[in-house]
């Protein structure tokens, strides 16, 4: 993390783009403090549910790593680092800058590529890379898996016929991705994001799905062999090689699926066993749902303010001591109930 803070130093202060003016920054935000991954380098884990030393599960935004990484945050930004107009501007508009070649690093989930894409038209010289978070001490970076439940299908009670659910997600499922996949039938993809049949009722996604086919467009970029290529994978690899023969409208998808890629950073975190899991997979308690929004408020505007240097690093505790009063407490409770309810 130390040679990270360096390099975003160096974009501040030596000039990238040669223009003899101090107009960029070491690092992209936006006023929805996207500091997620830069947190992970402390080993903070926003909004995910983790365990404490005794085994209690504990939310991840109060531990004091999240302190130590906002401290850095706040320096960087003091230093220069940081856009300081970042907390009026949105995604969008952070984005603008990044493509106008005004900051050298930004933190997003594995579609960044698509962002940046427009750069790579304009100059061929500009060029984009995926790296895994680093570490401020001898203790490993890991990324977060903080979702929970992600949706149900239900089937009424009393219905005739509930096995139809079932033998809908095993068509879709054996169609997209089992050993009769029909791999020359693209149509069977949703659009560019492979997410399934064209207007299915049900359907669902095998995990890891996207590092496995990032595999396999490695293999075969490799060895020339498409014959291990699954449907998804297969037109990924022809885009690759879209890209590589000269249509930059492409070169996205050589950084998402290819050797030096989002997803191989992704198949990095998981064989390295670098994932964190988010404890609490289940729907939200009762006090999640009068309090969180309370809570997400309280945490944006503590955390600009700290950033900014409008408060000091020590009203983290203070935070934190709050975070608790207003509902955080009964969170923490409800959560580790239902936990121990379900093991």
């Amino acid at each position: 993390m130390q040679d990270v803070i360096q390099i975003a130093e160096a974009f501040t202060f030596e000039d990238p783009d040669g223009n003899g003016k101090d107009d960029t920054y070491g690092i992209a935000l936006n006023k929805d403090l996207p500091i997620n991954a830069f947190l992970l380098g402390y080993h903070g884990y926003l909004e995910t549910w983790i365990k404490d030393a005794s085994g209690q599960v504990v939310n991840g935004t109060i531990q004091p790593e999240v302190k130590e990484g906002l401290r850095e945050l706040q320096n960087l930004y003091q230093k220069g680092v940081l856009d300081p107009e970042f907390g009026v501007k949105d995604f969008a508009k952070m984005m603008e800058d990044v493509n106008a070649g005004k900051s050298g690093m930004f933190f997003l989930p594995q579609w960044a590529p698509f962002q940046v894409s427009s750069m790579i038209k304009k100059d061929q010289n500009v060029d984009w890379l995926p790296y895994p978070v680093q570490s401020i001490d001898d203790q490993p970076a890991k990324t977060q898996n903080h979702l929970s439940l992600g949706g149900i299908f239900a089937v009424r009670k009393g219905y005739e016929h509930p096995e139809a659910l079932i033998k809908l997600l095993n068509f879709q499922a054996e169609k997209m991705f089992g050993e009769s996949a029909e791999k020359e039938r693209a149509d069977y993809l949703n659009g560019l994001t492979g997410l399934g049949f064209h207007n299915a009722t049900v359907s669902n996604l095998p995990a890891n799905k996207n590092v496995k086919a990032q595999d396999e467009v490695e293999q075969a970029l490799k060895t020339g062999d498409v014959s291990g290529l699954g449907l998804e994978a297969k037109l990924f690899y022809d885009d690759i090689m879209d890209y590589r023969n000269g249509n930059l409208d492409k070169w996205h998808m050589e950084r998402i699926f290819g050797p030096e890629s989002s997803q191989g950073v992704i198949k990095y975190y998981r064989d390295n066993d670098l994932i964190v899991m988010n404890e609490f997979i289940y729907a939200p308690t009762r006090t999640m749902n009068t309090k969180q929004a309370t809570l997400d408020k309280l945490r944006a505007e503590t955390f600009l303010k700290i950033i900014y240097g409008n408060l000091s690093i020590d009203e983290f505790d203070n935070f934190v001591a709050n975070w608790k009063k207003l509902g955080g407490d009964q969170i923490t409770q409800e959560v580790n109930e239902v936990i121990n309810a379900n093991k």
